[in-house]
């Protein structure tokens, strides 16, 4: 956050977000309605939405979690892009409320966040076997990108859960990046 005082970061994260609504609404009285969407005004909404998550994100750090979930219901879906809402869902998943991170993502889960979402959703409800298929399909779908080890981490967690300790040891973590070793760590 910033600070040391961590009661001073949210308090800080609410007065950029006063000086966003400011603006916004300066914005707002100044376009005519019957001008075309302002670019600038999209830009402090999205700006106040990442302020927004930035406040229930310090909440929960805070181990306020009840606050935090307060928050984030309070926060106005009608601006939201794919970002934020992957983003409310991480944190909703932090709070505990599994239902109301599924609420964040898409009904057909087909994007990569709505994947890692219901994934993670399904290994919080306690079905790691449901959570093995959508690593394995995100694994396939980036086979060479950043968040493949993730991935990968994730379905050895969900087949440690499940007892097969045999397919963790075959599962390299780091793919074929030369930076990053594949660790066998069952030999010995």
């Amino acid at each position: 956050m910033g600070f040391n005082d961590a009661r001073r970061g949210v308090m800080g994260y609410y007065d950029l977000a006063r000086e966003a609504r400011l603006i916004l609404t300066n914005l707002k009285k100044a376009t005519p309605v019957s001008q075309s969407p302002n670019p600038q005004i999209a830009l402090w909404e999205a700006r106040l939405q990442d302020l927004g998550i930035y406040v229930a994100s310090a909440l929960a750090e805070m181990e306020d979690l009840e606050g935090s979930a307060r928050h984030l219901k309070s926060l106005n879906p009608a601006f939201g892009t794919g970002n934020i809402e992957f983003q409310k869902a991480l944190l909703w998943l932090y709070i505990g409320d599994v239902d109301a991170a599924r609420s964040c993502i898409s009904k057909e889960a087909t994007g990569r966040d709505d994947k890692v979402i219901l994934a993670l959703s399904l290994i919080a409800d306690s079905d790691p076997a449901a959570a093995v298929p959508v690593w394995e399909d995100l694994i396939a779908e980036s086979p060479d990108s950043g968040a493949t080890a993730m991935y990968r981490q994730n379905l050895a967690v969900c087949y440690l859960y499940l007892g097969k300790l045999s397919d963790v040891r075959f599962l390299p973590l780091f793919s074929q990046n030369p930076h990053f070793p594949v660790l066998d760590f069952m030999t010995s």
